[in-house]
């Protein structure tokens, strides 16, 4: 009896033991698989692009003398261009000057001129058109709309972009945010009695491109730097 009590006791023992390795495992175990499953990490992220923000500083265009001209006169006219957003840009603009009466080279016209009342063709280039139709005005055709574009570019620096070299404005020198452009406008001295009365009416159009995606001022930028 003692023996078999003994036996009894072996068993019991060696079960418990049994039970106390196995109950860890399988609570571990347990625990692994809860925490798994309803445990998480969340990454969000968001991006946004940089932006240029062209802009005048005037809300309309003034021009000195807007009316009573005479053959011969002229009149200034100015406008500001103001970088206000993130990125550097080249801006070029466009002058437009239309009539309601049709003008030659010449002769009966408003002409885009330089302070002394001369030929404005080194800094603008000049297209002419007839009812929307382009036209050859150097052999006498007549328009009833000329437009300047400039051809010399500037560059005004952005809030991020406004690094010395490589936004800096080639005509100037310097780093600006800022162009005046003044313009003076001219009725010629050749104008003939069937252009009394004739009326102009002038717009500006800026264009504006990233400067750094420019054609070749990255390779410019970085021949300079050799």
């Amino acid at each position: 009896n003692m023996d078999l009590l003994k036996l009894k006791k072996k068993r019991i023992f060696k079960t418990a033991a049994m039970l106390l390795v196995l109950l860890p495992v399988v609570y571990l175990a347990s625990t692994a698989a809860v925490a798994y499953w309803t445990d998480s990490i969340s990454l969000q992220s968001s991006v946004s692009s940089l932006d240029i923000g062209i802009e005048y500083e005037e809300e309309a265009l003034s021009i000195g003398k807007a009316d009573s001209f005479l053959p011969g006169e002229m009149s200034d006219f100015s406008f500001k261009v103001v970088n206000t957003g993130s990125i550097s840009a080249d801006i070029r603009p466009v002058i437009t000057v239309m009539t309601d009466v049709p003008m030659t080279i010449g002769g009966s016209e408003y002409v885009l001129c330089d302070e002394n009342g001369e030929d404005i063709s080194d800094e603008y280039e000049v297209s002419y058109y007839i009812n929307e139709e382009e036209v050859d005005a150097s052999s006498g055709e007549e328009f009833d709309k000329a437009v300047y574009s400039r051809k010399i570019q500037n560059t005004l620096h952005g809030s991020v972009h406004k690094d010395e070299s490589l936004d800096l404005d080639a005509e100037s020198g310097s780093l600006i945010n800022e162009k005046q452009f003044i313009c003076y406008l001219k009725l010629s001295e050749n104008s003939g009695n069937e252009f009394m009365g004739a009326s102009a009416e002038i717009s500006v159009d800026t264009y504006a491109v990233q400067h750094r995606f420019s054609e070749g001022t990255v390779d410019e930028v970085q021949q300079d730097k050799a």
